[in-house]
């Protein structure tokens, strides 16, 4: 089996961090697995031969430190300047170890961020680490630390599963949760009861809402269906993961909504989530802000599905962020609604370029 770095330098210290070791072993939660796990790096941050041929511990065991005196700020700026400062990887070891521990300095970005209560920031940076977690396992050797060290991606997938959490993302904080528990910690199981009776409760409703539509729709109650397909419709939007619009379900409310004689008015909460996306937009400074703007302009589309620029304003955001298949998907549902809008030319020739840029970055 291929032994980590860390392995190594645990090999190095088997007669001067036996008390850190015997606390990886004993591990019987997250939290404990996560501070055993560091104290036992701390230890090594110390020590000449280690921060002599691989510098990256030394700000690694400075960011431990401070979470340890809860001083996360400092945390983090250690943790950034790991990551940003090409001084600490230029020994021999320093540079085979990159590949490994750039995610784990993600992953510790990502808790310090997180303990200030900067969870889009703490996001991200876990968004970046959390695919690295299963191939870091697999280096771990088979013996009596296995458990322990196993307990510290624990720890961070249950922050990661917070922060997913907290996004609202709740289909996706499960899956962090289950990957959590099936390394160990068991103390996610409350959270994964709680978030399988969420989804459960979303689906239902869901179900429920599409039934009393077409129920509705069938029976001439034309008001009533709409309400309910939207209703359908934000429950759709948040059972998907990333977030998407349902464009099926979206097609069906519309073709109520244009039934109606007067049309429907716009609704109070899809222009006041429309002001929010136009707002996030102007104040982006960088992935964070325009994935505010999405969340906001995809909420806004619920509540009011048959406002059709709000499909051009969203493709308008994608392409901003470069997710080039997104925003070509909204503007062609855009033309579909609009076929004989006065920009119909100038959106034809935008969905060309969109294409175009999508198959290059495939």
């Amino acid at each position: 089996m291929k032994i980590s770095i860390v392995s190594w330098v645990l090999a190095l210290l088997l007669g001067c961090a036996t008390a850190e070791m015997q606390k990886v072993e004993k591990a019987d939660n997250s939290d404990n697995g996560y501070r055993a796990y560091n104290e036992l790096i701390e230890n090594l941050s110390r020590i000449p031969n280690i921060y002599n041929s691989n510098p990256y511990f030394k700000p690694l065991g400075r960011g431990i430190r401070a979470e340890w005196s809860g001083n996360y700020k400092n945390a983090e700026d250690a943790f950034r300047e790991a990551l940003s400062n090409p001084a600490y990887w230029q020994t021999e070891y320093a540079v085979k170890a990159k590949k490994i521990y750039t995610p784990l300095f993600h992953a510790y970005l990502g808790h310090a961020l997180f303990q200030q209560g900067k969870t889009d920031e703490a996001y991200q940076n876990y968004n970046i680490a959390e695919p690295s977690f299963d191939g870091l396992m697999q280096q771990i050797p088979q013996d009596r630390y296995e458990r322990g060290t196993k307990l510290f991606y624990a720890y961070h997938y249950k922050i990661y599963g917070q922060i997913l959490e907290k996004r609202g993302e709740t289909k996706w904080a499960l899956r962090m949760y289950q990957k959590s528990l099936q390394l160990g910690a068991g103390e996610v199981q409350a959270n994964i009861a709680r978030l399988e009776n969420v989804t459960v409760s979303q689906s239902q409703t869901l179900k429920e809402s599409l039934q009393q539509a077409e129920m509705a729709e069938q029976n001439g109650q034309l008001q009533e269906a709409l309400k309910h397909y939207t209703t359908a419709l934000t429950s759709s939007l948040l059972l998907s993961e990333p977030r998407k619009i349902d464009f099926p379900l979206a097609q069906r409310t519309i073709a109520v909504a244009r039934k109606l004689d007067p049309p429907p008015a716009i609704p109070e909460n899809a222009r006041k989530h429309a002001v929010f996306a136009r707002t996030a937009i102007n104040e982006a400074k960088d992935q964070k802000g325009y994935e505010k703007a999405v969340e906001e302009s995809l909420k806004a589309i619920c509540f009011s599905p048959w406002w059709t620029d709000l499909y051009l304003n969203t493709a308008l955001i994608f392409e901003q962020m470069n997710r080039y298949q997104d925003a070509h998907n909204f503007l062609s549902f855009y033309l579909s609604l609009a076929p004989d809008a006065s920009n119909a030319e100038q959106v034809r020739a935008k969905l060309y370029q969109l294409e175009l840029k999508a198959k290059q970055g495939e």
